[in-house]
């Protein structure tokens, strides 16, 4: 049965994604299965790449090979006949000048005869390596933090490969007609914090205390007396 390759995403609560890429090899009968499969595997996800199909190794022939010598035809020419066409074939190429005899004496056959050495300009060019690949750099992802000023409703995303993709998914998980995207930001932990009357976000830590620590840091700072409080924290 053939085999499929499919990238996919995880969805969070919040209807966008979670985590990152995910890569499932599934073996069916034909690519239209393979999302049907996943989702029955892993619930509601967003699918990054459709599925594609694995090419399967070729399989070695089950006979045996035989090591036999092919057997002369009746009509074969013997081994006298070929030797006399061959030796005519000799003197009519050196008649007409397509092979030249070696006009150089033979001084000894039982020794090899000394070669001479090669100009570098006359040696064979050395074979040069074949230059390898450079590895691609590692994917970046975006995440953005999406907010509503007349509701204050709030949204995210993560793992989306531009920053536009990112923007347009929290927008529209956010919902209400007036979010826009308040903060876009790559991979780590991100904190979005507000008061009563802004909204302020971190991003780029390596520790979700350290994220959530920046963002109320940052509003007790600008709104010390307007209840600063954390709305959200992601992070892939």
């Amino acid at each position: 049965m053939p085999r499929y390759r499919i990238k996919f995403h995880l969805k969070g609560s919040n209807g966008g994604v979670k985590g990152s890429i995910l890569e499932e090899v599934v073996e069916c009968a034909n690519v239209f299965e393979v999302e049907n499969i996943i989702k029955a595997r892993y619930g509601d996800v967003r699918i990054w790449e459709t599925a594609r199909p694995i090419d399967e190794p070729i399989k070695a022939s089950s006979g045996t090979s035989s090591h036999s010598a092919p057997k002369a035809s009746a009509g074969s020419p013997q081994p006298f006949a070929i030797i006399l066409l061959g030796a005519v074939a000799v003197i009519f190429a050196i008649a007409t000048g397509a092979i030249k005899p070696s006009t150089e004496t033979a001084v000894n056959q039982q020794s090899p005869k000394a070669s001479t050495p090669q100009t570098p300009a006359e040696s064979e060019p050395l074979s040069q390596p074949i230059p390898q690949p450079e590895p691609q750099a590692t994917q970046e992802f975006w995440g953005a933090f999406a907010i509503s000023p007349s509701t204050s409703q709030s949204a995210s995303s993560t793992s989306y490969p531009t920053k536009d993709d990112a923007e347009q998914a929290a927008i529209k998980t956010c919902g209400q007609s007036d979010c826009y995207a308040f903060s876009t930001f790559g991979s780590g932990y991100a904190t979005l914090a507000e008061s009563d009357k802004h909204w302020f976000a971190s991003h780029g830590h390596s520790s979700e205390a350290d994220s959530v620590n920046a963002a109320l840091s940052e509003c007790q700072s600008k709104d010390p007396d307007l209840n600063c409080r954390v709305s959200q924290t992601v992070h892939f």
